[in-house]
């Protein structure tokens, strides 16, 4: 196991060589671009002005970890996707379950460490520049500047959060990776799942705040809440340690008002959370217990089940919905001829580009019964969502 472990290591070289370089540059620049941690107060006219804290980057030093758990299980699956790889990685006398752990648990490992070590090195480098000033002020002839330190502890602890919930999405991109047997349909699968897992099950509540809007209404709940916490992929987390610890890395206090729509908007956002790390869990379970699939199939268009059609048509269906809904239709004569031109045409677009992704799925641009339905189905939830759309223009200029 030991020289196959290093095996692995040395063929993920290039994964891990591209990874630090990139991440190198963009930590560099954040932290030579993060000016010295200060708020300030500034006179202009007789008004004075007033910055109450300084940008953590919380966000640009976290975004990328998170973006790698979703890609890294396509690199780390790659041998699954033609026979002649599967033959080989196959008798290396491992077992396919064991094939499977040691490609992506190295992968995934190697990655982490990278990004940790140069994570640190980032922060000793603020530190080091935020402590000369630390604690002073600086007066000018039109400014008072109050120089502060971040409170570093609290980005660690963010950090530490970050790389588990980021190894719990690693293995919830893995499931999606695995449930096709080619690149491109893993690529697919990847995509248009996160897409659900990051929209389907809050597209009622969009969908209806949307129409309620268009019509003059209070929304049901604070849209603007942990942007982003209410959905089941890791841009949930990523949005609720965002929210949690950049004000205690740069002295603000965590605020919250208290209408209704934010107390539900809160409670839908924790639950979005605790539904995202069951998922991960029950994926994590998948990815120890789940047998391989056949090497016979590698490189094949069919999935190893039925949740890469599933989750294919589903994901086209929530974007038609979307579509159907996306011109306001205006009451004034010409605004109106537009928008209507507009959803005819996203409607001839999009049944173009649906046809094309199902045939390139499928690789067989010739649709079987089975697939004229779910095709037509597809169409035809753009053409509800449409009408509705054109209803809710029509009720609302009449107010």
């Amino acid at each position: 196991m030991r020289s196959y472990v290093i095996h692995l290591l040395k063929r993920y070289i290039p994964v891990y060589a591209v990874t630090g370089a990139i991440l190198f540059s963009l930590f560099l620049s954040l932290v030579v671009n993060n000016e010295a941690a200060y708020s300030w107060n500034i006179t202009m006219d007789g008004s004075r002005y007033y910055r109450s804290a300084p940008s953590s980057d919380l966000l640009v030093f976290f975004i990328p970890l998170a973006l790698l758990s979703i890609i890294a299980p396509l690199f780390a699956n790659t041998y699954r996707y033609s026979i002649k790889s599967v033959d080989v990685f196959y008798q290396v006398g491992k077992g396919d379950k064991k094939i499977r752990y040691l490609n992506n648990l190295v992968l995934w490992i190697g990655i982490v460490v990278i990004y940790t070590v140069l994570f640190l090195t980032s922060m000793l480098m603020l530190f080091i520049k935020q402590l000369p000033l630390a604690g002073q002020t600086v007066t000018t002839e039109r400014a008072e500047y109050h120089y502060i330190m971040f409170n570093f502890g609290y980005y660690i602890l963010a950090y530490l959060l970050l790389v588990i919930f980021s190894s719990l999405n690693y293995f919830i991109s893995c499931y999606l990776v695995t449930r096709s047997n080619n690149l491109v349909n893993s690529m697919l699968t990847l995509y248009l799942g996160e897409l659900l897992l990051i929209a389907l099950l809050m597209t009622p509540f969009w969908y209806v705040y949307a129409i309620i809007t268009r019509l003059g209404h209070y929304d049901i709940y604070n849209a603007n809440f942990v942007f982003g916490a209410r959905t089941l992929s890791i841009v949930s987390p990523v949005s609720w340690l965002y929210y949690l610890f950049d004000p205690l890395i740069v002295g603000k206090e965590i605020t919250m008002d208290n209408r209704d729509q934010t107390k539900v908007s809160l409670a839908l956002g924790i639950v979005f959370l605790a539904l995202f790390v069951i998922l991960s869990i029950v994926c994590i379970f998948a990815f120890f217990k789940e047998k391989e699939s056949s090497g016979e199939y590698a490189g094949k268009p069919a999935g190893r089940d039925k949740l890469q059609s599933i989750i294919f048509h589903t994901a086209f269906a929530l974007i038609a919905l979307w579509l159907g809904f996306g011109y306001s239709i205006f009451s004034s004569f010409v605004y109106g001829i537009i928008n209507y031109i507009s959803l005819i045409t996203t409607f001839v677009v999009f049944g173009a580009l649906y046809y094309v992704f199902t045939g390139l799925i499928n690789r067989n641009f010739k649709l079987n019964k089975k697939q004229l339905i779910l095709y037509f189905s597809v169409m035809g939830i753009y053409v509800v969502s449409a009408v509705v759309n054109i209803v809710v223009s029509v009720i609302a200029s009449n107010h």
